[in-house]
C-alpha cells in the first residue's frame, strides 16, 4: 500500500505538473498570440501609412506632370508664335523684294525707253555743235574766207 500511495502521490504530482505546464503553455500561447496580433496590427498600420504616402506621392507626380505639361505647352505656343511671326516677316520681306525688283525693272524700262530719244537729242546737239564750230573756224580762218573785192 505504501507503494500504491507513493504511486498515487507521484501520479498526482505529475498531473499537477502537467496542469501547471498546460496553464503556463496557455499563458505563453496567449502571450505569443498577443505579440503576433500586435505585430500584425503594427504591420497593418504601416501598410496603411505606406498606402497613404504612396497616394500622396502619386498626387505629387500627377501635379508635377501637369505643371510640366502646362510649361511645355506654353513654351510650344510661344515657339510656334515666334515661328509664325518669322514666317510672316519672311513673306513680307519677299513681297517687298519682289516689289523692289519690279520697281527697278519699271525704272530701267523707262530709262531705256527714253534712251532713243536721248540719243537723238544728243546726236542733234553734236551736229549743231559741229556746225557751229565749223562756221566759227571758217569765219576766223582767212584762207577759207570768201574774197570780197
Amino acid at each position: 500500500m505504501a507503494e500504491l500511495s507513493t504511486a498515487k502521490a507521484a501520479k498526482e504530482a505529475k498531473e499537477a505538473t502537467i496542469g501547471t505546464i498546460k496553464t503556463v503553455g496557455a499563458h505563453f500561447v496567449d502571450a505569443i498570440t498577443g505579440k503576433t496580433k500586435r505585430k500584425e496590427e503594427d504591420l497593418r498600420d504601416e501598410i496603411l501609412r505606406l498606402k497613404d504616402e504612396l497616394a500622396k506621392k502619386k498626387a505629387e507626380i500627377t501635379k508635377t506632370k501637369k505643371e510640366a505639361q502646362e510649361a511645355l505647352n506654353s513654351l510650344r505656343s510661344r515657339y510656334e508664335s515666334k515661328v509664325y511671326g518669322l514666317q510672316q516677316d519672311k513673306q513680307r520681306a519677299e513681297r517687298w523684294e519682289k516689289a523692289a525688283e519690279a520697281n527697278a525693272e519699271r525704272w530701267r524700262n523707262r530709262f531705256f525707253s527714253l534712251w532713243p530719244d536721248a540719243a537723238a537729242a544728243i546726236e542733234a546737239i553734236v551736229k549743231q555743235c559741229t556746225t557751229m564750230i565749223r562756221s566759227f573756224t571758217t569765219a576766223q580762218d582767212p584762207a577759207q574766207r570768201p574774197v570780197n573785192g
